[in-house]
């Protein structure tokens, strides 16, 4: 609520926001406050053969594979 009602701020790394509803909506805007060279970052998932993934497990596998389709994150 302090975001839509304009009485905070937040900072965050641009991919954490593009889900948000306040940005799909148009509410709020993503501004670049400024150009940082970031160290690349590898993200990579394990699990084991003989047991099925947790149903969070998948979902996030899921929806990170979709993020990067989408181009909401760089590879």
């Amino acid at each position: 609520m302090v975001l839509r009602n304009n009485i905070a701020a937040t900072i965050g790394h641009d991919f954490s926001f593009h889900q948000h509803p306040l940005w799909k909506e148009g509410t709020v805007k993503m501004v670049e406050i400024a150009a940082i060279d970031q160290p690349k970052m590898q993200i990579g998932f394990v699990q084991t053969e003989s047991k099925e993934a947790a149903v969070a497990a998948e979902r996030f596998a899921q929806r990170f594979r979709q993020a990067i389709e989408l181009d909401h994150i760089m590879v």
